[in-house]
């Protein structure tokens, strides 16, 4: 959500600016709509559905985060697994780009650039 507001209830306007976290609604596909109905989450703004805000960001202390992944069976990643992680979501991004970019005539300030010659 881009955290415009209404004006009245505190409720966002259901629109996004473009730009996401990388999830997407399977998460909110996955849950009951009667789980999210009738919950909210507190935020600055005042309380907003709970089905808006699937996707937002933990606010939460270290203690906090892991006192649920132990309840949850897990742990929190080390520095060390986290930044592999990320680097692996780059390589999958870069690939993605790449194959894309690849189907796309190569071009420099509108002039085309000729390729080898054969």
């Amino acid at each position: 959500m881009n955290g415009v507001q209404n004006g009245t209830n505190g409720y966002a306007n259901g629109h996004s600016n473009g730009q996401s976290n990388g999830h997407s609604d399977k998460l909110a596909a996955n849950l009951p709509e009667n789980f999210v109905q009738d919950k909210l989450v507190r935020t600055v703004y005042g309380l907003v559905p709970l089905k808006f805000a699937l996707d937002w960001p933990v606010f939460a202390s270290y203690d906090e985060l892991s006192g649920c992944a132990a309840w949850m069976g897990g742990r929190i990643p080390t520095f060390e697994e986290a930044q592999s992680i990320y680097a692996y979501a780059d390589s999958l991004r870069r690939e993605e780009a790449e194959k894309q970019l690849g189907k796309t005539v190569p071009a420099v300030n509108g002039f085309v650039i000729p390729g080898p010659s054969a």
